[in-house]
Parts: C-alpha cells; sequence; structure tokens
C-alpha cells in the first residue's frame, strides 16, 4: 500500500477555483448589481462581465420593478461561500474598488 508523503498531501487535497471562473462569478454578481443600477459604468474592466439577455416588456417591466435606483457602496455586501484561499475576496475587492471609482464619477457628473 502505497503511503502519501507529507508534501504530496497540499497537492492531492486542495483544489483551487481557476481565476477565470472567480472573475465571473464576481463580475456578474457584485458588478452586475452595480451596473444594473447605474448602467453608465465602465464595464471594459470587466472582461468577464456578460451584458443580459433581452427580454420581454414583462421581464424588463418586473425587472425595473426590482432593480434599485440607487445603490450605497457601503451597503453592499458579498459572501465567499469557499473561504478558502481568498481568491474570491481579492476579486471582490477590485470590483468594490472601481464601484467606488464609479460611485465618485457618478456624483462628480450628475446635477445637483
Amino acid at each position: 500500500m502505497a503511503r502519501w508523503q507529507e508534501r504530496d498531501i497540499p497537492a492531492a487535497t486542495q483544489l483551487f477555483t481557476p481565476k477565470w471562473i472567480v472573475r465571473y462569478m464576481v463580475q456578474n454578481t457584485l458588478g452586475r448589481q452595480w451596473v444594473a443600477t447605474y448602467p453608465i459604468v465602465d464595464q471594459g474592466q470587466m472582461e468577464y462581465y456578460i451584458e443580459p439577455a433581452e427580454q420581454t416588456p414583462e421581464v424588463q417591466a418586473k425587472l425595473k420593478e426590482i432593480t434599485p435606483t440607487s445603490l450605497n457602496p457601503e451597503e453592499l455586501t458579498l459572501l465567499d461561500p469557499a473561504c478558502g484561499s481568498g481568491h474570491i475576496r481579492v476579486e471582490a475587492y477590485d470590483v468594490f474598488k472601481r464601484i467606488y471609482q464609479e460611485r465618485a464619477t457618478v456624483r462628480r457628473t450628475s446635477p445637483s
């Protein structure tokens, strides 16, 4: 019977979510919530963001009804379900940073 060497255990037991999947998940959840509320944001920085599909008028009306008219970044939260290596948290930080930067732009360009 083969015995595992201690140095082989991490490689055999630890799984990491690939970076592109992490970006896809965060950009299409946290990022999507922001873009749905502020469609003028620069989506070019979110390379894995997918534009929502075209919807029927009924669905568009419902989406408009449930989409907030404003968001406060301090009230947004994100759950990292794995809480492992922090890959999701690092990408969330990047998206939150862009949200704060966009928020500053929206505030500067919005008529008072």
